[in-house]
């Protein structure tokens, strides 16, 4: 039986939870890169409050939490479809978030040239390296477990 099989249900297709969970995680990195992006343009403002300058900025900031909140249930469960741990969600979570707080900070400073900003691409790399740390790790694993029954 094939994993892209009609018969197995979407939940059991490897291929396509990958794809939906990918999908997913991507939307929440450009949610957090708008919600840093609309705080930040709503700082740089003056009078009043952050929603009254940015009036879209509470439904940006629930829309983030709520995808975030999301995509880290349908990562945990699919886990084991994706032969993936269920453990590596929370890190995907803090990475997505990281890189899209990271990159709007630094796409909005950008714009205003307020430099120097040195620890925006140091947020940037760090948050890719979270988000790179679980592939790296299983696949040191899975090299080890081939190693070892060899």
């Amino acid at each position: 039986m094939s994993l892209n099989d009609p018969a197995l249900g979407f939940s059991h297709q490897k291929p396509k939870v990958r794809i939906v969970v990918s999908v997913l995680w991507c939307l929440v990195v450009l949610l957090a890169f708008l919600t840093s992006w609309t705080a930040g343009v709503a700082a740089s403002g003056t009078g009043g409050s952050i929603t009254d300058r940015t009036p879209s900025y509470p439904f940006i900031l629930v829309g983030t939490f709520l995808l975030s909140l999301v995509a880290l249930i349908v990562d945990i469960t699919t886990a084991k479809v994706r032969d993936d741990k269920a453990g590596w969600s929370v890190l995907r979570l803090f990475g997505s978030l990281g890189l899209g707080l990271s990159a709007g900070t630094g796409a909005h400073a950008a714009s205003l040239k307020s430099f120097p900003a040195w620890w925006i691409p140091i947020m940037v790399l760090l948050s890719i390296g979270i988000l790179c740390l679980p592939a790296g790790l299983a696949r040191l694993m899975q090299r080890h477990e081939s190693k070892r029954k060899s």
